[in-house]
């Protein structure tokens, strides 16, 4: 009966045995898959890139700033310089010298005007195609910040799994080892009762019949 019950007993260890290496050898996969993906997902300086781009949307919004204010400077000073030749060009009476103001001399004032104006436009056209440039290249920032950050994101809950599989890892193998430990040891259990059992039947062969019935 003894001999019965190690038996059973070394046929449930082995079953578990068999149990934990199938649950090690998937978790093995698991971790190897997550391994191969974070390996992948990992860019060269991840979290200074994020960093990086900070810096360069900062540097270009603060530019980008700076030339809104140059092109409503800018702006206001053709503005009044039209307002200016617009003004002299319908006036009929100087107001310095209360004579009245020649064709010819209206034209003068109008070409040097329009020069004026001119020379104003050009910055001008100047400070809006910067500020359209930079407009756009904060924009592609901005979307590639998003991006990298969205990665970041994705790599850290891929390390915090990985963490968490190779704990998991860990502690299949302990109850695998310990699997083994606890069959060698019903193996080593079984092997002497097997023993004790044929030294009982042997001995009991060479005992006389009469002995055992008047037992």
């Amino acid at each position: 009966s003894l001999l019965k019950l190690c038996e059973q007993e070394l046929d449930s260890s082995r079953e578990r045995e068999q149990q934990l290496l199938i649950e090690y050898d998937r978790v093995s996969k698991e971790l190897e898959q997550l391994a191969s993906a974070l390996a992948q997902l990992v860019v060269a300086d991840l979290p200074q890139r994020s960093e990086d781009l900070v810096q360069e949307i900062t540097q270009r919004e603060k530019r980008f700033k700076e030339l809104l204010t140059e092109k409503s400077s800018a702006e206001t000073q053709v503005r009044m310089a039209r307002q200016e030749m617009e003004t002299i060009l319908t006036m009929q009476t100087c107001p310095m010298c209360k004579q009245g103001v020649v064709h010819y001399h209206k034209e003068n004032i109008k070409r040097e005007a329009s020069q004026k104006m001119l020379a104003l436009q050009e910055p001008l056209k100047k400070i809006v195609t910067e500020a359209n440039q930079i407009e756009g290249e904060i924009i592609l920032f901005k979307k590639e910040l998003e991006k990298t950050r969205k990665q970041e994101e994705l790599q850290r809950l891929i390390i915090e799994k990985k963490h968490l599989l190779t704990l998991q890892l860990q502690d299949k193998e302990r109850r695998r080892v310990a699997t083994i430990v606890e069959r060698g040891t019903l193996t080593k259990k079984i092997t002497d009762l097997a023993a004790k059992k044929e030294t009982t039947l042997k001995r009991l062969s060479e005992t006389p019949l009469t002995n055992v019935g008047s037992e």
